[in-house]
């Protein structure tokens, strides 16, 4: 990612940071690291000189004009904006339409209220790109939107899923977890050969799918489902794993969200993304605001490297 691309992401956080509006800024910030990529090694001492809200240079040797204040911060991080892979931002509620599992008609673009609070402590945690995506209680809850925090939509959209307990219902099928395994082998079966909307285009691997499972049940079939059918994915795990169970599965590739955790997490859930790692999967880090704080996302990443996680991967 070169400089120019980051400068969007980039210039949010670092003027949230200061507590000053992004569009009026002229200013520059000398950080202990700073980072540009995460494919690119942290610049130690690195400078990022921002004009009118926009970052204008990064490095070592960028000259500072005069007249604009150079914040000097040894100890800090500078980063782009974060990411948050699964909001509900101004959601409350009323995430799920849960009358049939598959809900193939649900937009939460339609649902984006750029003026709730949600929004502007997404801001200020220094989150720039969210997912909005549906609950849990259905097989399929619809389709999320990727937005950025001011509420501007934009990109491709995500199919969200559920294979865990929270998507069966004693009060209309599936009403156990191997149902709704069951019917979403099925599913995918149909819609991969014929079917089309959203859901086909997931189960043809056309657009990302958020999936959450409950534990490492669920981390095995959604992995052999994707080998399967060359399905995209995302993989949300909200179960506690212990690495014993983790013996034989191959994560190479798998691209898994974790969080939050925060200080009352236990020992497994913390200690969960280095073993993950450990085992060739690539993880991000989540909040669900608001179910969570804003701060969710990037505390995860703390309790993280504190249980065994490289740094500069989280």
């Amino acid at each position: 990612m070169s400089p120019r691309r980051l400068s969007p992401a980039a210039a949010a956080l670092l003027l949230l940071s200061l507590a000053a509006p992004a569009a009026a800024q002229d200013l520059a910030i000398r950080a202990g690291r700073l980072v540009v990529a995460a494919d690119q090694a942290p610049i130690a001492g690195g400078i990022v000189l921002i004009r009118q809200g926009r970052v204008a240079a990064i490095g070592t040797e960028v000259v500072v004009p005069r007249g604009v204040t150079l914040h000097q911060r040894p100890q800090a991080w500078v980063v782009p904006g974060f990411v948050d892979a699964h909001v509900a931002w101004g959601l409350r509620g009323d995430l799920d339409e849960t009358a049939a599992p598959i809900q193939p008609d649900v937009d939460l673009a339609l649902r984006v209220d750029p003026s709730h609070r949600d929004y502007a402590d997404a801001r200020g945690a220094g989150v720039t790109t969210g997912l909005l995506a549906p609950g849990f209680s259905n097989l399929f809850g619809g389709v999320g939107a990727t937005l950025k925090s001011t509420g501007k939509v934009f990109g491709e959209r995500v199919a969200k899923l559920t294979l865990g307990s929270s998507a069966t219902s004693s009060r209309r099928p599936p009403t156990s977890r191997a149902g709704l395994l069951e019917l979403l082998r099925g599913t995918l079966e149909r819609e991969h050969e014929g079917g089309e909307g959203f859901l086909a285009d997931f189960a043809r691997g056309a657009i990302v799918g958020l999936v959450s499972v409950d534990g490492v049940a669920g981390l095995r079939e959604m992995r052999e489902l994707q080998a399967r059918y060359g399905l995209r994915l995302l993989i949300d795990l909200r179960g506690n794993l212990r690495p014993a169970e983790l013996e034989g599965l191959d994560l190479s590739g798998a691209s898994i969200a974790l969080g939050p955790m925060g200080p009352n997490s236990n020992a497994l859930m913390r200690r969960q993304a280095a073993s993950l790692v450990a085992r060739g999967a690539a993880i991000s880090f989540i909040s669900r605001l608001p179910l969570q704080s804003a701060q969710g996302a990037r505390l995860a990443a703390h309790h993280a490297v504190q249980a065994g996680l490289e740094p500069e991967l989280a």
